[in-house]
């Protein structure tokens, strides 16, 4: 099988590391990261399995390149983790110029420094399509990455945007040394709210109970390395640092819940911390 990766950033590099049998081409639109200088277009037409893993706000380009380049029969698995610039799922951009068959997401705690060290990491291959979903699986099952079949493509999607979202918070929370009873209060209530938000939008609620859900959010949660988690204790401590995909989602999630938003009530605290950090504790304060 050939495979193309798209997107030489942390995660980019990882999936090399984990795919080394099958010699992986790479391209990203920064030559300076790349150890060999590879033709886009030739590559893509080539290949039969293609994995994104650049940021989702150039899915649509990308998507569109590959509908017009790639072979009919390539399938195309999406790393990213987040929405784009006008609020839509990865699955949801990719569906628009690629039949549904061919396309997957790949979620779950997969730490590429992690990965990058050897250790073991866990992941969905979502898909409408089972055959794409073997095929991921065929093509892991020598490497240090886990991975299961889901047919909750969107469930999947939406639990990668949602958890940013709540490790935000959760980063909050523990700059504020608020204690390990409250870290057990928050992870029940965002336990309760995630599986809410997957029926309201649709999705399968159980597919919480999965590396895509539970696995990923302790992981996000947890994780030094998780970029959400410390932009969320930066906005207690005021120290400088990235803001995360969860702080950009949650305006998107105001917008697509509409009048059901105020129901949730860690993602109106994480919308009212968004706007007003210097009552952060009081936010919590107030959520119990």
């Amino acid at each position: 099988m050939r495979i193309f990766i798209i997107g030489a950033g942390r995660i980019g590099k990882a999936i090399e590391k984990l795919l080394g049998d099958y010699e992986p081409a790479m391209w990203d639109v920064d030559e300076s990261c790349l150890e060999k200088s590879v033709d886009c277009s030739v590559e893509m037409a080539h290949a039969d399995l293609i994995f994104l893993c650049a940021p989702t706000s150039v899915h649509a380009d990308l998507a569109q390149k590959i509908a017009s380049t790639a072979k009919p029969d390539a399938y195309v698995v999406s790393i990213a983790k987040g929405l784009s610039e006008d609020g839509q799922t990865v699955p949801e951009i990719l569906h628009e110029y690629l039949d549904a068959d061919r396309v997957g997401v790949l979620c779950g705690p997969m730490m590429s420094e992690e990965i990058m060290k050897g250790k073991p990491s866990f992941s969905l291959i979502a898909s409408h399509n089972a055959r794409l979903a073997k095929d991921v699986q065929k093509v892991f099952a020598k490497s240090n990455l886990t991975v299961n079949p889901s047919k909750d493509i969107h469930g999947v999607a939406w639990l990668s945007v949602l958890k940013n979202v709540y490790a935000t918070l959760m980063g909050a929370m523990e700059a504020l040394d608020l204690g390990c009873n409250m870290r057990g209060f928050m992870m029940t209530e965002i336990a309760r709210e995630t599986r809410d938000l997957l029926g309201l939008l649709s999705c399968d609620p159980d597919t919480w109970f999965s590396a895509a859900g539970i696995g990923d959010l302790v992981c996000t949660t947890s994780s030094p390395f998780s970029r959400n988690r410390t932009y969320g204790e930066s906005l207690v401590t005021g120290a400088d640092a990235k803001q995360g995909e969860g702080a950009i989602a949650i305006s998107f999630l105001k917008e697509r819940l509409a009048g059901k938003f105020s129901d949730f009530k860690l993602l109106v605290a994480m919308d009212e911390l968004m706007s007003n950090p210097k009552r952060a504790k009081k936010i919590f304060e107030e959520m119990i």
